[in-house]
């Protein structure tokens, strides 16, 4: 099966409001093709047609002002993305302009200046980061559900794999927009991790992922995408292996 049949079936099994895809980003170390890439390539096309909206999950501050806290929450941005390639940012970049360019408005996430200051203030951090993310999202999102396009009813996220879960654990709650996305599509929403598995290592990390065991247990073959749903609103996406 390709990635775009792949997703196709999903779609249809699923029949979502809000897709939200998330990936595992990729270390610097890795130099084949990238998740966001391939995502822009071979399934973005699929939803588009049926997409009004994308949000691609970039931080931006605001355009003046608070600049000790922007500065301050730069360097948190900068642990986050610490060892992942140069390359994510200008390649999320690039999904917006394909995004724009297949009918399907793109935007980010805009941070005001209350927002970096909490991020910059002693208890914040990047605990504060990911939760200003997980928050704003949500509000984007929600709004653009309130603006109902009969024609492309799809709405779609594309960002980190923590931020998109439908069922986060305990100690991620606050990081993750997928349970309230979940209830204001009233069960319409889809979580669905974007994996490529080179990057895939037996390490907690990734033995943390729920779909994890049934992978290793699958024998994944080249040539193949491998589709692993769990959970009621959860699948992961295992793009072929690679040479």
């Amino acid at each position: 099966m390709s990635p775009d049949s792949a997703l196709r079936d999903l779609v249809q099994a699923y029949e979502p409001t809000v897709i939200a895809f998330g990936e595992a980003h990729a270390p610097a170390t890795y130099a084949g093709k990238s998740t966001v890439a391939r995502f822009t390539d071979a399934l973005l096309p699929v939803v588009a047609s049926r997409s009004h909206f994308l949000l691609v999950e970039l931080l931006a501050p605001p355009q003046a002002g608070c600049a000790p806290a922007r500065a301050r929450a730069e360097q948190e941005s900068a642990t986050i993305t610490s060892g992942q390639r140069v390359e994510n940012q200008n390649e999320y970049q690039k999904l917006g302009h394909r995004a724009r360019k297949l009918g399907v408005l793109p935007d980010i996430l805009r941070a005001t200046c209350d927002d970096l200051r909490a991020i910059a203030a002693p208890e914040g951090g990047v605990l504060a980061y990911m939760e200003t993310i997980a928050r704003l999202a949500i509000h984007e999102l929600t709004v653009r559900l309130e603006q109902p396009h009969p024609e492309r009813p799809l709405v779609l996220s594309y960002g980190g794999a923590l931020h998109n879960d439908a069922s986060p654990r305990a100690e991620r709650e606050s990081w993750s927009f997928g349970p309230a996305l979940l209830e204001a599509t009233r069960g319409r929403y889809l979580e669905v991790d974007l994996i490529v598995p080179a990057l895939i290592t037996d390490s907690e990390t990734w033995r943390a992922f729920p779909w994890y065991d049934a992978y290793r247990a699958a024998h994944h073959k080249p040539g193949e995408t491998l589709v692993i749903p769990w959970g009621e609103h959860s699948a992961a996406l295992i793009f072929s292996p690679e040479p």
